[in-house]
């Protein structure tokens, strides 16, 4: 098996290492409450609702296209960043796959979002719609145990075939989930491989990067690589950027 993406974002994402890029970006625990049913892939799609179109004509999604769902906010640097590559795959997919970016767990007003999408350009080429009414916070991102930002949902006739970050999606992928040969269920045990690493990641690592404790936490992430026998290359890079991290006396 390849080592999952998902297993390489967490570990950029929850890794405190400053030479590491932020995968994502949390949202304030303050917006973290509702409960919501959970959503997971292959599930029926919840109810797509936002209140405002900042960019392009409103959509309905209906139970024959293919959509992408994604999610952002103006103060996310990784959302920013995510923004031409999901223009590029609404160019290439024009005619079969609808991108929507939908601007969630924002902190400026309306007027504002609105102004930040015009001022981006090309570089936000895709319909940009607001979840005022936190529908699609709740609904779609809590619901799917997601706490961080960017987010993309692929939806497929009606079904959620794909939850992840939007760097992940290639043309690939959304060929075969357009065409109907995408293995949700093989999805759905890589993505619980991946919660269950970083639920290792979270208990047993992070404790002792927090504290800067690098001998420890390259000791944890050794034992990781046994939990976790198909990441052992990714497991591998973080030890070895710890190890020239570590004070002289730990080495």
């Amino acid at each position: 098996m390849k080592p999952t993406i998902q297993l390489a974002a967490l570990l950029l994402a929850l890794s405190p290492i400053a030479i590491l890029p932020a995968f994502a970006e949390d949202v304030p625990a303050a917006e973290k409450e509702a409960e919501v049913k959970p959503l997971k892939m292959g599930d029926p799609a919840p109810a797509f609702k936002v209140t405002e179109w900042y960019k392009g004509e409103a959509v309905t999604l209906d139970d024959k296209g293919t959509f992408i769902v994604e999610c952002w906010a103006t103060w996310c640097g990784p959302c920013i960043a995510a923004f031409p590559h999901l223009s590029e795959i609404a160019k290439a997919n024009e005619g079969k796959v609808t991108v929507i970016g939908v601007n969630v767990w924002e902190r400026k007003e309306p007027k504002e979002v609105k102004e930040f999408v015009e001022a981006q350009g090309d570089k936000m080429s895709y319909l940009v719609a607001a979840d005022g009414e936190e529908v699609i916070a709740n609904d779609w991102l809590k619901a799917a145990g997601k706490n961080g930002i960017p987010c993309a949902f692929v939806v497929s006739k009606g079904i959620v075939s794909w939850i992840g970050h939007p760097a992940a999606l290639d043309q690939k992928l959304i060929d075969s989930i357009v065409d109907g040969t995408y293995d949700i269920a093989a999805a759905v045990k890589a993505e619980e491989k991946s919660q269950a690493a970083a639920k290792y990641f979270q208990d047993n690592v992070v404790p002792a990067l927090t504290e800067k404790d690098y001998a420890t936490a390259i000791t944890k992430l050794e034992e990781m690589k046994k939990e976790f026998p198909d990441d052992v290359a990714i497991i591998d890079g973080h030890i070895e950027r710890l190890k020239k991290m570590a004070p002289a006396e730990e080495e």
